[in-house]
């Protein structure tokens, strides 16, 4: 079992096999995974591999790096009551759900889509395009890090939290590496997405105090409702005034990993794919995975890595009709 998976046993050496192909190999291992099976197979940065003792098939520098992620943080703060004051406490169909009957005339919280959400451009943004997805959260707050508490322990919140996470999309600051721990293909690889350092850091932090300056103001606009006024919890508990730049640093945490195996051009040193997916400097050989975006493909990665997928399968076939 590889080590990552909880029932692995490092006594157990496993059984060697090997498998060939007719024609070509498709790795998609994910945004960890493919770039350690090139690394693993002699295909990445020479000084890296030799390191390690791995025979050098193809010096690659850009095996590895490159990985991005979109940041996630929020504006947290505490209403004057709970959210359940406002409407009917729904018991998700229990017998006697007073939100049912709502729904079946197409009224009530059944009735509304899972998410509002909202595109958000800031000052900072790269290319001028928008740089924010942000939703809300009713009850509780999305945080990253609990440092000083006890590991898996998620701290409470009241129940008259609300949360407006924000997603920063396109980050700017590139230097998140994914490298080999050992030459044993069971190790898990060192990962290391090295947020906020490096050209491009600033203006991801200034983005994230940029939104949350945002965020606020809607708290704000809400301060004569039934709700208001709120008092801010994360990332200033119970004023506006500590760093935020220093808590988006400590905080900010990630779910979405892409690009640590690149699609770029020829002349590009960093690149480690062409436009179709073949590793350059081999043949018969693809990665077809999220690893291949150049950078972060928006908020969220499903969709485009589908579409990347549908043009993975394209490529692939119109290859192998030719041979």
């Amino acid at each position: 079992m590889y080590s990552a998976d909880p029932r692995h046993n490092s006594s157990n050496p496993g059984i060697t096999k090997q498998a060939f192909a007719r024609k070509e190999v498709i790795i998609s291992g994910g945004t960890f995974n493919s770039p350690q099976l090139l690394l693993l197979s002699g295909i990445g940065p020479k000084a890296d591999l030799h390191n390690l003792s791995i025979p050098v098939i193809v010096n690659l520098p850009g095996v590895g790096a490159n990985l991005q992620d979109n940041t996630e943080m929020g504006v947290g703060a505490a209403a004057n009551q709970v959210f359940s004051s406002i409407g009917p406490v729904c018991t998700y169909g229990a017998p006697g759900d007073p939100c049912l009957a709502d729904w079946r005339v197409g009224k009530g919280p059944y009735a509304q889509g899972p998410l509002g959400a909202l595109m958000y451009k800031t000052a900072y943004a790269a290319l001028n395009e928008r740089d924010f997805f942000m939703f809300p959260l009713a009850g509780s707050i999305f945080r990253g890090y609990w440092p000083g508490t006890t590991v898996n322990v998620v701290p409470s919140d009241p129940l008259t939290a609300f949360d407006f996470s924000m997603v920063k999309m396109h980050t700017q600051s590139r230097l998140g590496t994914v490298k080999l721990a050992s030459n044993n293909p069971r190790d898990t690889p060192s990962i290391n997405f090295r947020f906020f350092e490096g050209p491009g850091a600033d203006a991801d932090l200034d983005a994230f105090v940029d939104a949350v300056h945002f965020g606020r103001k809607i708290f704000a606009s809400l301060e004569n409702s039934n709700l208001g006024p709120f008092t801010e919890l994360s990332p200033c508990k119970g004023s506006t005034t500590c760093d935020v730049k220093q808590y988006v640093k400590t905080q900010a945490w990630s779910h979405h990993a892409t690009s640590s195996c690149s699609i770029g051009n020829s002349s590009n040193p960093m690149a480690v794919l062409d436009s179709s997916f073949r590793v350059r400097g081999t043949r018969g050989l693809r990665v077809v995975d999220a690893s291949a975006f150049p950078r972060t493909p928006g908020a969220f990665p499903v969709l485009p890595t589908f579409m990347l997928g549908m043009k993975g399968s394209e490529v692939v076939l119109k290859d192998a009709n030719s041979w």
